[in-house]
């Protein structure tokens, strides 16, 4: 094998490399696009996670406000039953209206 020869071997040889390189870049330019993409749809999906988040929040305390109103009516609806009950069972004993228990 002559110099020629071999200078022309190397010279292939470093082509085929640089290829080999510019092929590899490629591929970590496009990895790195594809994993610049995931992770603005991770931002944003973040976003919109924060959002129902909060909206589920609010709808929350207001479901939970409506109930606490609904038991306040039912409690006081119990304590008048309880009271007639009371008045009644009075009546029926003692047989007078005058019941003391206010």
């Amino acid at each position: 094998m002559t110099l020629k020869d071999r200078v022309e071997n190397l010279e292939a040889l470093h082509a085929v490399q640089k290829r080999g390189l510019a092929n590899t870049q490629l591929w970590l330019v496009f990895v790195s696009f594809i994993m610049f993409l995931l992770v603005i749809g991770m931002i944003a999906g973040y976003g919109k996670q924060q959002t129902q988040i909060e909206g589920l929040r609010t709808e929350l305390d207001r479901v939970t406000n409506e109930q606490k109103d609904v038991n306040q009516r039912q409690d006081v609806m119990i304590n008048k039953f309880n009271q007639m009950y009371y008045e009644y069972q009075h009546k029926k004993i003692t047989g007078k209206d005058n019941f003391p228990g206010g």
